[in-house]
């Protein structure tokens, strides 16, 4: 029989023992997700298909698959694109990427580049600086005149008497902007998806997305001249180009190719209203082009967009941290500017469960899409805000029994955040401005359709209706307004304009968050 003495001894030892076994199992689970590996399945990680020899979640593949899918050499409208692109790397870009795009470097076509038309337009600014009659003290206000000057020849008729240099460009430039026109009349827009070791999905880089920009705004620049030269069918089928190529654009996964399409389609609208306020286009014109420009395909869904496309990205991200570290991914440098590099070496010994943490992004994502679909717009941003708060609250506070394990073997608990929530909050703090953004851009689209409602109405009439409802086949112009539950407001008096009641869904007489009696109502040009 056991000694009393000898008992107590073993039970002490056996403590120690054990409670120095689970202080090794802590530190060695906690200090790197690559130890313990990922669980992955439906509810962690979304895309379930595992590269062997990184270990890592094979997005870019699932991406390629789903983004290529009836595209050929034939409808792509990339092909046709990137040899008119300047300073393309063809060498950037390796032999997979090619393989998945089924060309190769040498095969494009060789043409005269695009020559960005803000390019001629700083030389413009660069010589009139240079004029005698320029100098003295109101030099930089005659300058500034320029630049208004110029910037309205993208939205507003121009001769070729006014800028003979654009003038010139133009005609440099016309076979080139031929050749963008024929590619916007093709169906597909596809960019293979590239990951890279360090940045993951993040790491894409489209600089035909971009580039998209300023073929639009060359496009937009020929048909505000055509329209001076009274050439209504030209500068019509400059207009739909744009509209084709913000389309073609917004076929990409990423919200980034979401903004380009707006601002492109932004572009589109201005030179349209030019375009139908200037009674230079007949009845039958204005008709046609509105019928074509109802019957252009319509944006990608912003559900789609965000909560699969950019859940990826954030998942994508996730996982990295977890197989090979913080310290060897390169984080976005919003999060290193705003947090410090100290923080992100913490991060290697952040308390994580790495599959509990894709589990939680995965809810948060699925409880987000419900929010995006909410018509309250004031309700909408305030449940993102709550979902935030909760999701970063949920990641940072699931350990906490084991901060006092981590303070005993030497991890700086006080600065050892959770990098995905805090990728997850950067991300969601942009997300009620890129919605209301999206919602304003769709709400901009009607009105325009309505304006051109209003200047056919006036063309067949000689005068604009004394209400909307005077327009034939209102419902059939989609006049509701997004923002309520009628059709746009429309005010004949004085400044008159058609617009919408905007986010706070009150009426402010037309006054927009630009005016200087502020109000949130939306508009889309004037009717002159």
């Amino acid at each position: 029989m056991m000694k009393k003495g000898c008992f107590k001894t073993a039970i002490i030892t056996g403590s120690v023992v054990f409670t120095g076994a689970i202080m090794i199992w802590l530190g060695l689970n906690l200090r790197g997700g690559a130890s313990r590996g990922l669980r992955i399945g439906p509810q962690t990680t979304y895309v379930e298909s595992v590269d062997p020899k990184s270990g890592l979640v094979d997005y870019a593949s699932y991406l390629n698959e789903k983004l290529s899918a009836g595209v050929t050499g034939d409808n792509n409208a990339v092909e046709k694109l990137l040899h008119l692109t300047p300073d393309f790397d063809a060498a950037r870009y390796p032999d997979s990427w090619w393989n998945l795009l089924a060309i190769r470097p040498e095969d494009l076509p060789s043409a005269q580049p695009f020559e960005n038309s803000d390019t001629v337009m700083q030389l413009m600014i660069t010589e009139f600086r240079k004029r005698q009659d320029v100098q003295g003290f109101n030099r930089e206000v005659k300058v500034s005149a320029l630049q208004e000057r110029l910037f309205h020849c993208y939205s507003n008729p121009w001769s070729e008497a006014e800028f003979p240099e654009l003038s010139t460009w133009i005609q440099n430039q016309n076979s080139t902007l031929d050749r963008i026109v024929k590619a916007s009349e093709l169906e597909r827009f596809y960019f293979p998806v590239m990951a890279t070791e360090q940045t993951g999905l993040r790491g894409n880089v489209f600089p035909l997305s971009q580039e998209i920009r300023n073929f639009s705004l060359g496009l937009a620049l020929r048909s505000m001249n055509r329209l001076h030269r009274q050439d209504i069918a030209g500068c019509q089928r400059d207009l739909l180009s744009i509209r084709r190529l913000s389309h073609l654009v917004g076929q990409g996964p990423w919200l980034i190719e979401e903004l380009i399409s707006s601002g492109v389609g932004m572009t589109a609208r201005k030179g349209e209203l030019a375009m139908a306020e200037s009674g230079l286009a007949t009845i039958e014109e204005l008709s046609d082009y509105f019928n074509k420009l109802v019957a252009l395909p319509g944006r990608q869904d912003l559900v789609q967009r965000i909560c699969v496309y950019e859940r990826l990205i954030l998942l994508d991200q996730i996982c990295r941290i977890a197989v090979v570290g913080a310290e060897n991914v390169e984080l976005h440098p919003l999060i290193v500017n705003r947090y410090g590099p100290e923080w992100v070496e913490d991060m290697a010994i952040s308390m994580v469960d790495w599959n509990l943490v894709l589990f939680e992004v995965n809810v948060f994502f699925d409880q987000l899409e419900i929010l995006i679909e909410e018509k309250d717009f004031r309700k909408q941003n305030a449940g993102i805000q709550s979902l935030l708060r909760d999701v970063v609250a949920k990641l940072k506070n699931k350990r906490k029994p084991y901060r006092i394990a981590m303070a005993i073997l030497g991890g700086r608990t006080s600065k050892a955040k959770l990098a995905s929530a805090q990728v997850i909050g950067d991300f969601a703090f942009m997300l009620p401005n890129i919605i209301n953004s999206y919602q304003y851009d769709l709400t901009q689209e009607k009105l325009l359709r309505g304006h051109f409602a209003l200047e056919i109405f006036k063309a067949t009439h000689g005068h604009y209706p004394a209400d909307l409802q005077q327009i034939p086949s209102v419902k059939e112009s989609k006049l509701d307004d997004p923002f309520s539950d009628q059709i746009f407001r429309y005010q004949l008096e004085q400044n008159p304009r058609i617009y919408s009641v905007g986010p706070n869904s009150v009426d402010d007489h037309g006054q927009t968050r630009f005016d200087q009696l502020i109000g949130d109502d939306i508009t889309v040009g004037g009717i002159h």
